[in-house]
């Protein structure tokens, strides 16, 4: 339940969850558990008490790919991009069958405006997922990534290609009505910025105002959306200024709410 509490950004109902787990489970993957803690208190804006759950992570099993994948995600989510590479592929030399930490560091890459490293990490995490039979609905948002990082590299024709197999297969899901990783708030962020990299400021502004009414605003979506290179040519939009400010502070209010609810588990534990 607490990874699927973590997957919609529910970092309240996550850490209930994982406190149970970790009051009721003494096997050999409890290190996970204390990092997937520290994972949702970083992403509710704890750091501080994520860091102290990191230290029991690391404290139950040293040197884990677990742990320093858990770190990274904790640096990234801060805006630490350059800290989070490194410790991913820390965790990589340990273990390199997680396709998603390619990804995620691809992202990193991206955010610091190294596009060529990006694309290689986007690039082995797509071969990864077709290598383990990934569902190609799953790999959408990844073809969307693939594609930008074409299209940043001036190489539109095959941007076009992977841009527009990602519409397509978005397409899919919402005939199908399902969501891509079980949470339809990323969904509405994946679309925003497709639609910003396709040109479409009308429908990346839709998409990005419905994911900003969230009930749960986590810590990287803060972090993320500042960087993101698709969002640029939304940013410098002056006419739709207004539609930012309108969408601060609903998703400040809802950051602060989950920080004082997450706080009130803590008190109750």
């Amino acid at each position: 339940k607490g990874r699927i509490y973590s997957l919609e950004s529910n970092y309240r109902h996550a850490i209930e969850n994982y406190y149970k787990a970790i009051a009721l489970y003494r096997g050999p993957f409890l290190n996970d558990l204390y990092g997937y803690l520290a994972e949702s208190f970083s992403g509710s804006g704890y750091r501080k008490i994520g860091e102290k759950f990191l230290i029991e992570a690391l404290a139950l099993d040293d040197d884990s790919a677990s742990y320093y994948g858990s770190l990274a995600t904790y640096e990234s989510h801060s805006g630490n991009f350059v800290k989070g590479i490194e410790l991913l592929k820390r965790a990589n030399e340990i273990d390199s069958t997680q396709s998603f930490r390619y990804w995620l560091i691809g992202n990193n890459y991206l955010f610091l405006g190294q596009v060529e490293e990006a694309l290689v990490h986007y690039i082995k995490c797509y071969d990864m997922h077709q290598a383990q039979l990934y569902p190609e609905h799953f790999s959408a948002g990844l073809l969307m990534r693939i594609g930008e990082s074409y299209l940043y590299l001036g190489k539109e024709q095959t941007a076009e290609y992977y841009l527009f197999k990602a519409r397509e297969l978005y397409n899919e899901l919402k005939e199908l009505g399902r969501m891509v990783y079980y949470s339809e708030s990323l969904s509405m962020y994946e679309l925003s910025l497709l639609f910003a990299i396709l040109g479409d400021k009308d429908k990346a502004f839709e998409y990005l105002s419905l994911y900003n009414q969230s009930q749960h605003v986590p810590l990287w979506f803060v972090t993320q959306v500042k960087v993101e290179p698709a969002f640029n040519s939304i940013r410098d939009d002056r006419p739709r200024q207004h539609v930012r400010r309108r969408h601060a502070d609903p998703r400040q209010d809802a950051h602060r709410q989950q920080r004082h609810q997450a706080g009130r588990g803590i008190q109750a534990d």
